[in-house]
């Protein structure tokens, strides 16, 4: 038994298509691969779920000190017999020597969970241009794909069953050739029109950054698109505040020209993280909406840089 957790988003479900396709093509059948999907700040959590199993493999998903415990605990006691790491995000590298696998800030996750497999394949090139570490153009097949991929997982970020149907899909299939994922996707694009007229009209210019409470408007699954947008329209680094469930989530995007690493300045109002142009936190209890402007002022005016 084979246990796959992955981060939902593009990359992450790349990674667990080209991380599948090695096993399949070791012979495991689809029963023997058990895949979730996890947030860095939700792994722990994750981690009570999954059962026992031969090998986990965590892909695109940070550790932390917390996780990592975890995770060595759960080995130690034999519930995994092995551990795989397979991770892009700066904050863990710092444990890059405790697993097997690749932590690498350079490439995608999908890029070197390609490489760590030796599975040579076109997904590795989607996840990379999700996560902007490929540039293409715009009017290419290979953005479009991924442009498709991207909307249908955003169309319902808590739709795990979809998400693992697509991930399994994708080894045989291109997005745009899944007909539930080009719907989703579809939908999700008018979605996130709708939702970019009602967030913009909450937009706060701050000291050198925007700051957008959304917190009743449910823009869950589309934050980073929405955010992403903003910022390329501003040139200025975009907060985005919200609610998903029972958690308040920051989510941030800036555009490469900036000189600020997100990764760092989303760990100031509370537990998360990511890259230097996209990251995001679940929100500490204490924060208010004024104490998290406060708190983001002081540390994009310090010049928290890479």
């Amino acid at each position: 038994m084979i246990s796959i957790i992955a981060h939902g988003d593009a990359d992450g479900v790349c990674s667990a298509a080209i991380a599948l396709t090695h096993f399949i093509e070791k012979g495991y059948t689809s029963e023997e691969l058990n895949l979730y999907f996890s947030q860095p700040y939700t792994l722990c959590e994750v981690l009570n779920e999954v059962p026992n199993a031969e090998l986990l493999v965590i892909l695109d998903v940070s550790v932390n000190k917390k996780s990592v415990d975890k995770i060595i605990n759960m080995y130690i006691n034999g519930k995994f017999g092995n551990v795989v790491v397979i991770d892009h995000h700066e904050s863990s590298l710092r444990f890059r020597c405790l697993f097997d696998g690749l932590i690498e800030t350079n490439l995608s996750a999908s890029q070197l969970t390609s490489m760590y497999f030796r599975v040579p394949s076109k997904l590795a090139d989607y996840g990379a241009i999700a996560d902007k570490f490929l540039l293409v153009q715009k009017q290419s097949e290979d953005y479009e794909q991924v442009e498709l991929l991207r909307e249908s997982l955003s169309y319902d970020t808590t739709d795990f069953d979809f998400k693992r149907s697509i991930a399994f899909a994708l080894i045989y299939k291109k997005p745009s050739e899944i007909p539930e994922l080009v719907r989703r996707a579809n939908e999700s694009v008018k979605h996130k029109n709708e939702i970019l007229k009602i967030v913009e009209a909450n937009v706060v210019h701050c000291h050198g950054f925007v700051f957008i409470d959304a917190r009743e408007v449910e823009v869950s699954g589309v934050a980073s698109s929405v955010a992403g947008t903003l910022s390329t329209k501003y040139r200025l680094p975009v907060f985005l505040l919200f609610r998903n469930k029972d958690t308040t989530v920051l989510c941030a995007r800036a555009i490469r020209e900036i000189d600020i690493n997100l990764n760092e300045v989303v760990k100031t109002v509370g537990v998360g993280g990511g890259h230097k142009c996209a990251a995001s936190c679940r929100v500490k209890d204490e924060m208010t909406v004024e104490k998290i402007i406060d708190t983001l002022d002081k540390a994009i005016n310090k010049k928290v840089v890479v």
